[in-house]
């Protein structure tokens, strides 16, 4: 059975199917179209590159202004960790796109009465396996390719591949067997806007904010 899990041969969505993403929140459940309450993620993994976990694992406390600090995951068996590698836990800026999803899934939050305290979920799953069969139907609904959790990860990597090395490990909580830059650069003050800003040029080649 496929899950939120890497797998070896990666896809990503193209960019007729990202404008379907970001304009249609909606799926079809026994033949009518209904709110996704899940849209907000999806979108959301895109336009981050969160890994699936660091997006279950993300807190509403975990947002400080324009910077969003990855602090924990939440694997596929419901267990907190602290991520994939000793560069997960990061801080980086926010663009705009992930922004307006944030004010957005914010709003859905007090809609549905739910919490919306500093150690509240962000975007709210039973598990990653929920969320990504709720993301199939969506998928299978609007006719795009039902990627892995995982690979909407990929595909923010893709559309960001021209950024400097360095900048997109930051963003994305890779590690390199030998980064030097990495190891001992310091971060300039005005990099987290500096790259926010870059990744706002990169998307909005494809999407309107």
């Amino acid at each position: 059975m496929r899950t939120c899990a890497e797998k070896q041969e990666k896809e990503i969505l193209q960019p007729e199917e990202l404008q379907t993403l970001f304009r249609v929140d909606t799926r079809l459940v026994r033949g009518e179209r209904v709110f996704d309450d899940q849209i907000y993620a999806y979108r959301f993994a895109v336009v981050t590159g969160l890994r699936p976990g660091e997006l279950m694992g993300l807190h509403i406390g975990d947002i400080d202004g324009d910077k969003l600090h990855i602090q924990r995951a939440i694997n596929r068996y419901g267990e907190k960790t602290k991520g994939k590698n000793q560069n997960a836990r990061r801080t980086f800026g926010l663009n705009t796109f992930a922004r307006i999803l944030i004010d957005q899934q914010l709003s859905l939050l007090h809609s549905l009465g739910m919490p919306t305290t500093p150690d509240s979920p962000l975007f709210p799953a039973l598990n990653q396996q929920s969320r990504y069969h709720q993301w199939k139907s969506y998928a299978r609904s609007n006719g795009i390719t039902a990627i892995s959790c995982y690979e909407m990860r990929h595909t923010f990597i893709s559309l960001a591949q021209n950024l400097r090395e360095g900048d997109l490990r930051r963003l994305c909580g890779q590690s390199a067997s030998m980064d030097t830059r990495g190891v001992y650069a310091h971060k300039l003050t005005d990099d987290d806007s500096r790259i926010a800003n870059e990744v706002d040029q990169i998307l909005g080649r494809y999407l309107t904010p």
